[in-house]
């Protein structure tokens, strides 16, 4: 599972990379989904 401070993290980045809205939502899935341990 995602920690929460991980979490928090990730809401950082997608604040800070907001402009890039596409770039940000493939990294976030792709970090998740890392971070579960499934790839899409």
């Amino acid at each position: 599972m995602i920690m929460k401070e991980e979490l928090k993290e990730l809401k950082m980045i997608n604040k800070v990379i907001l402009s890039d809205d596409i770039s940000t939502k493939n990294y976030l899935s792709f970090h998740i989904s890392e971070s579960s341990g499934v790839v899409t």
